[in-house]
């Protein structure tokens, strides 16, 4: 399955490496995000439709069916099921491989040692179906109309704090979008801006307090 999407991948590595020698080209920096934005849905969108249509056809293989399955119907469905399942690693396999020209655009701005803070969180998961998207996306967009790179997190394995990541002299700007006008106050919106200020004190001044979950002064020296 990966072969039929093998000139389309090359083509955005190729158009990376063009970025890495241009880093100043808005244009392509957002030609290369809004690919990734459609072929990173798609994929998602297929990933969901294999994992429903196999947990559909394991519930016609349970004996509590009104309606037993034929041996031939029920070797069948095993079939389709191992088929599915070997379906879904490609499309795994493949979203990865388009994280991996997320993280590709993030090193032609951001220092690997810069980078490598932001990426110790867990993952945010799908970027289809997210509230808040259309709001991201229009900040993202109107980031480059400003004349400014801007980086959309949900696109790369390395940025995992905040939605939007703007490189400034080879440093992170980092954006947490809220789509409701009232403030949220719960204890994950809290977790979230603590995070940020943490993580931004850090790339700022090489120190900050309690990092990763740990408990202590982190400080960053040569």
């Amino acid at each position: 399955m990966l072969e039929y999407y093998q000139s389309a991948l090359i083509s955005l590595f190729a158009r990376v490496q063009e970025l890495n020698s241009n880093p100043t080209d808005l244009a392509l920096c957002l030609n290369i995000q809004e690919k990734l934005i459609q072929r990173i849905t798609y994929v998602e969108r297929r990933i969901r439709t294999l994992k429903d249509e196999i947990a559909k056809s394991k519930k016609r293989l349970k004996t509590t069916q009104p309606v037993r399955l034929s041996k031939i119907e029920s070797t069948e469905t095993k079939e389709a099921i191992q088929y599915k399942h070997h379906l879904l690693n490609e499309y795994r396999l493949l979203l990865s491989i388009l994280n991996a020209v997320g993280d590709a655009i993030v090193f032609t701005y951001i220092d690997k040692w810069g980078i490598k803070p932001m990426a110790f969180k867990e993952p945010a998961g799908f970027i289809s179906g997210k509230k808040g998207t259309r709001l991201e996306r229009r900040i993202f967009r109107g980031a480059f109309g400003l004349g400014q790179i801007a980086i959309l997190n949900d696109l790369t394995t390395c940025l995992r704090y905040g939605d939007i990541t703007v490189p400034r002299f080879g440093k992170a700007l980092i954006i947490e979008v809220k789509s409701s006008k009232k403030r949220n106050t719960n204890d994950r919106t809290e977790r979230q801006e603590i995070g940020m200020n943490k993580i931004g004190n850090y790339l700022a001044t090489d120190r900050t307090e309690g990092l990763y979950g740990k408990e202590g002064a982190f400080v960053r020296i040569s």
